[in-house]
């Protein structure tokens, strides 16, 4: 499976240096345990205008998100919103960075089946995602 990493023509979309690199590593850690039904990933990041529109789309929802994940047969599409990114980590005490890794690995465990709102699933993708942001920090801070 691979990943495509991109982002869309828009002001105030940053990706630090190195950061594509080490999120093929998560990316390729997750994927050897997940059955994502994807030959192609691409993970796109975006403005939080952006995600309204396209969570307004698919959702009816007229607000920001933080990450939709779309399976499209035999590729998926991931957007996240760096806008959401940047708010989270200042509400939540954590870093943009992580925040970004977090929207990766929640997009991936949906896409793999988990839902957090079937009560069966809200506890191990918790739990998943705790594992996973945890080798996220690990990653990225190497």
């Amino acid at each position: 499976m691979q990943i495509i990493i991109a982002k869309t023509q828009r002001k105030g979309i940053y990706l630090p240096y190195g950061f594509k690199k080490k999120l093929k590593i998560l990316f390729n850690e997750i994927t050897k345990d997940m059955n994502i039904p994807c030959k192609k990933v691409f993970a796109i990041f975006t403005s939080g205008s952006y995600m309204k529109r396209l969570n307004y789309i698919s959702t009816k929802r007229d607000r920001d998100t933080d990450v939709l994940a779309y399976s499209l047969g035999n590729h998926c599409e991931i957007y996240i919103s760096v806008d959401t990114a940047r708010k989270n980590a200042l509400a939540y005490h954590t870093t943009y960075i992580e925040e970004l890794g977090l929207y990766l690995i929640h997009a991936l465990l949906h896409l793999s089946g988990y839902d957090h709102k079937i009560e069966k699933y809200v506890k191990l993708m918790e739990s998943k995602q705790a594992f996973y942001l945890k080798r996220w920090k690990t990653i990225y801070s190497s």
